[in-house]
């Protein structure tokens, strides 16, 4: 079956509605080589194929909110005959995994590990695909974790199953699992023009933010002429704040590429505190590759600390200008003299002044004489980071 006409169906049967119908670790930039093979030929020929109409993946402003005809399944989920019994009698203990849970790999552990320990990781691909068929989430959220986890994507084993996977993200409903699937989509190959153009429509047209959000988190590793383009429209065009945070972090080792920095400068005052919190951490964490933009960073967080705006989280994605090693000296007071406005801005939370003096008591040589005077503050949070800046700890 094409990737075109799965992603079709799949994108039409993900509208129905109700119950069951969301750094810094290095990823690598390298492309997978291994294409993706023929179907395999033991599953079951796609009921939908004969049956199936287009429908347009036109990039739109909002996710699609109209219902639409539920397609039928790959295959019969827990009960297509061939399924590994040993998977299908240890994949009931995800039933006690609840799906509201924001770390379902963590909440599901118990049920994991023996669940993982089962597969074999060429044998039981087409069992775990099975899986993702499934109309229960126990079982979808049991596979999607194993395919992940097993890093299949990258194997000759699963890229057979990268129309599967596809198909399954188009028509799933279930927003915890939806964000399971994302990691494995990553994994797939990028150098097939299909599976390329599916992702693109899952991350523009799919109803869930929760797969959008997955589908986008290292897009541009995979082919920055293709993505760098297509998530600076989705920036403008997706209204999510998920999926606009997702966008801009997905550029995270992307600072050398062309137009990257600027594109980082041009976002540092979004609406959005998160994303530019995000758009600051690309410029100030990347060994100086956006070091033309130093200026442009530091009026933005001028203009945030004179409007008691350099909250704790915006402060923890831009710490990082502390160590670079390409600023200039100017540019390096600049930045410490506004981290001691925000620890002496009184109207500001303890957490967000603490954690200004902290940098300023690791990277400023100053630091621990200037963390003197706060031994003794009525901001709890505040005097303890003071202390322990000035007993070294």
């Amino acid at each position: 079956m094409k990737l075109r006409s799965v992603l079709s169906v799949g994108t039409a049967a993900l509208l129905c509605v109700g119950v069951g119908c969301k750094k810094d670790e290095a990823k690598s930039d390298d492309k997978a080589a291994t294409e993706v093979a023929p179907k395999a030929t033991d599953i079951k020929a796609d009921p939908i194929k004969t049956a199936a109409t287009e429908v347009a993946t036109t990039p739109t402003e909002s996710a699609p909110t109209e219902p639409a005809p539920t397609a039928s399944a790959i295959s019969k989920g827990l009960a297509e005959e061939g399924n590994n019994p040993k998977l299908v009698e240890l994949v009931a203990a995800f039933e006690t995994c609840k799906l509201s849970a924001k770390n379902l790999t963590y909440e599901c552990r118990d049920a994991v590990k023996p669940f993982n320990a089962a597969v074999d990781k060429v044998a039981d691909v087409p069992t775990l695909f099975n899986f993702l068929d499934d109309p229960k989430p126990h079982v979808r959220v049991a596979a999607a974790i194993a395919i992940s986890n097993f890093m299949l994507m990258q194997k000759a084993e699963g890229r057979e199953f990268g129309d599967r996977l596809v198909a399954v993200a188009a028509r799933e409903t279930e927003a915890s699992v939806a964000s399971l699937l994302g990691p494995s989509i990553l994994q797939g190959d990028f150098k097939n023009a299909e599976y390329l153009a599916a992702v693109k429509s899952l991350a523009e047209t799919h109803a869930l933010e929760e797969m959008r959000a997955g589908v986008i988190d290292n897009l541009p590793v995979q082919d920055w002429d293709t993505f760098f383009p297509f998530l600076k429209e989705r920036l403008a065009k997706d209204k999510s704040p998920m999926v606009r945070e997702a966008i801009m972090s997905s550029f995270y080792t992307s600072a050398s590429k062309a137009g990257a920095c600027d594109f980082f400068a041009e976002n540092l005052a979004d609406a959005d505190a998160k994303v530019a919190a995000k758009a600051a951490y690309n410029i100030v964490w990347t060994s100086d590759a956006c070091m033309a933009k130093y200026d442009d960073f530091l009026a933005e967080f001028d203009a945030r600390v004179k409007a008691s705006k350099a909250n704790f989280s915006y402060l923890n994605s831009t710490m990082y200008f502390a160590q670079t090693e390409k600023s200039t000296d100017e540019q390096k007071a600049k930045f410490f003299g506004m981290l001691k406005t925000i620890v002496e801005d009184t109207s500001l939370g303890g957490m967000d002044r603490s954690s200004a003096l902290k940098t300023i008591g690791k990277y400023d040589p100053e630091g621990k004489k200037y963390a003197k005077k706060f031994t003794g503050d009525s901001e709890r949070f505040l005097a303890d980071e003071a202390k322990r800046i000035v007993s070294g700890k």
